[in-house]
């Protein structure tokens, strides 16, 4: 059989298979599917990370000085999501997906949010600069662009037998994603749906006199790659002991 015989044959069963879709209780793994026709719908927090200025860390320095960067800003990223008990199902190159459910879902993927934003910062970045001159002496600094969606999202298994991975589909991914990508302040992105679900104390500070200081922006619909959302971003950071 021809690849173009193959092709045709694995298309046309995918195309005539309806999917057996079910609800998942927790963060499926790769074994947890079939790899024919199953779904699994998660109502879950959606959080991405971003390493901002990686196209400028690659062209200004070694190869080795990035790759010690990259693993640092992974390793991070990866001990602070799984800290509060968020599931890594992905690794593209410098940006990393994590999922929340539960009930404290937003609120869980909220403050590893900003873990992360001071770890990076605190951590990271200054065991790098203290380490490797290179990296001291261009001043390049160490920002992640993260961005924290929720909803329903359905997940498949996609590829071919031995070359597969999860695939998450809905609204909530695909926001969340584009929300990473907003480079505009260095700030945590957060649509609406997200704000509506945290706790009184990860909105607002407590002053004296009884007075309260807002932790995000105001409300504001943004297009979001074909897609308006209402956002709000927030410059606060949680300081890891």
């Amino acid at each position: 059989m021809t690849l173009h015989d193959e092709l045709e044959e694995a298309v046309d069963k995918i195309a005539l298979t309806k999917l057996n879709v079910r609800y998942g209780r927790s963060v499926p793994d790769v074994q947890d599917f079939n790899l024919s026709n199953e779904g699994i719908k998660l109502d879950a927090a959606y959080m991405y990370v971003d390493l901002v200025g990686s196209t400028r860390l690659e062209a200004d320095h070694e190869e080795e000085t990035v790759a010690r960067s990259l693993k640092a800003f992974l390793t991070t990223v990866t001990k602070v999501i799984l800290h509060y008990k968020g599931e890594i199902r992905s690794f593209d190159g410098d940006r990393v997906m994590a999922i929340f459910i539960g009930d404290d879902k937003c609120a869980r993927a909220v403050r590893a949010a900003w873990a992360i934003r001071w770890a990076i910062e605190n951590i990271a970045q200054y065991t790098l600069w203290a380490t490797i001159d290179e990296l001291f002496n261009s001043k390049w600094k160490m920002q992640a662009g993260i961005g924290i969606d929720t909803g329903f999202a359905m997940l498949i298994r996609g590829g071919v037998r031995d070359n597969n991975d999860i695939v998450s589909i809905g609204y909530a991914p695909n926001i969340a994603a584009k929300l990473s990508d907003i480079r505009t302040k260095n700030a945590t992105y957060i649509t609406e749906d997200v704000w509506e679900e945290l706790p009184f104390e990860l909105k607002y500070k407590e002053l004296a006199n009884d007075n309260y200081e807002a932790k995000w922006s105001t409300a504001r619909y943004q297009d979001l790659g074909g897609r308006t959302a209402q956002i709000r971003f927030s410059t606060y950071w949680l300081i890891l002991k």
